[in-house]
């Protein structure tokens, strides 16, 4: 743990360096190149010849904007600036524009003691009149500066949100997958891919359709809690994908029938049940036997209740059922219907045990 922590440092180290070489890397080439383009200006378009005191005049304003911007990013432009809304930043960028340009200017003049644009040979009038077109084309350069640093940071800001998106979302998949535990058997899982493995040299296309059944189960097993109700249709056609898993599995032992009229499909059952009570008939009731065993599955639509009974072969030596599936579907049998709802457990003559769960009739809307 303390190489991992130790390694994390390193790295956080070398990554803020990175940045720091890259930002002042950018700093001389952008703030040098104006001098480049005023030269440039000057000597093709403008006089029509290079003098050497363009190297002073224009030279000094690459060392002023690069102590300026440093200074004045380091001192007013906070991080909690990106954290407002893009409104209040722009307002600030705009602000940061004229405010930087005047202090460049404003030092520039301090620093111009040569030629005819020299403070000491102007009065205050001419003074601030020439300082006009000098604002002007400084703020050009500042507007880009402060674009591209403005955007730089917002697009972190961005990144970091988008960040701590995926980390709370992965935190709640967590949160599912630890109630996944409790709703499908991880024994279940564990064999059904230890069959598709072993059938990926034989059949890959059977063992490409188990895995989209398998991956499907899944993200319907973590949907129990958001789905509280759902129609008997679409559960069934869970169950289907869940039965053909364990076919793959026990072969010849396992043998169901679904004995449900149309009228069934849009009833509205918990999400998972039928799965839950098809799982605890395999473990419970086909698994004990040598031969296997078989299960049905049929209901009755009463007036006021639907109960849907499920009737598998088991071994007699097994008195106790209880587990983490069960208690958990009666604890949401609970939850939706109070005590309008039961699931009871019913040994017969034929060493079979029926299962019923009784619920209110409701109907898809």
């Amino acid at each position: 743990m303390l190489k991992v922590d130790n390694n994390h440092r390193d790295l956080k180290i070398q990554t803020k360096w990175n940045k720091t070489r890259l930002y002042w890397l950018l700093q001389f080439i952008g703030w040098f190149s104006l001098m480049g383009i005023e030269i440039f200006n000057f000597t093709f378009f403008i006089n029509g010849d290079f003098q050497s005191s363009y190297l002073y005049s224009f030279g000094i304003f690459p060392i002023i904007g690069i102590l300026t911007t440093h200074a004045y990013k380091t001192f007013f432009i906070p991080p909690a600036t990106f954290s407002q809304g893009l409104p209040k930043i722009w307002s600030k960028a705009l602000l940061d524009i004229v405010l930087i340009s005047l202090v460049m200017v404003f030092i520039a003049r301090l620093l111009s003691i040569r030629g005819s644009s020299s403070i000491l040979n102007m009065e205050l009038g001419q003074l601030l009149s020439s300082m006009g077109p000098q604002l002007l084309n400084i703020a050009r350069y500042v507007m880009v500066w402060i674009t591209i640093y403005y955007l730089y940071h917002i697009l972190m800001r961005n990144t970091e949100i988008l960040e701590e998106t995926l980390v709370a979302q992965l935190n709640a998949q967590t949160t599912e997958l630890e109630l996944l535990k409790t709703q499908l058997n991880p024994s279940f899982l564990f064999q059904s891919l230890s069959s598709i493995q072993a059938m990926v040299l034989l059949d890959k296309d059977q063992a490409r359709d188990s895995i989209l059944k398998i991956s499907e189960l899944l993200r319907y097993s973590l949907n129990y809690e958001k789905n509280t109700l759902v129609s008997l249709r679409e559960e069934l056609n869970e169950l289907h994908k869940y039965l053909d898993l364990e076919k793959i599995r026990l072969g010849d032992q396992l043998s169901f029938t679904i004995e449900l009229r149309v009228e069934f499909m849009e009833l509205r059952v918990p999400t998972g049940s039928l799965l839950n009570l098809m799982e605890n008939a395999i473990r419970y009731g086909v698994e004990t036997l040598e031969d296997g065993g078989e299960i049905r599955l049929s209901g009755e639509i009463l007036e006021r209740k639907v109960e849907l009974r499920l009737t598998y072969d088991k071994n007699s030596a097994i008195k106790k059922m209880a587990n983490s599936s069960l208690e958990n579907l009666q604890l949401r049998l609970e939850k939706i219907y109070g005590e309008a709802a039961s699931l009871v457990f019913q040994n017969n003559l034929q060493n079979q045990m029926n299962t019923i769960l009784s619920i209110p009739n409701q109907s898809q809307p």
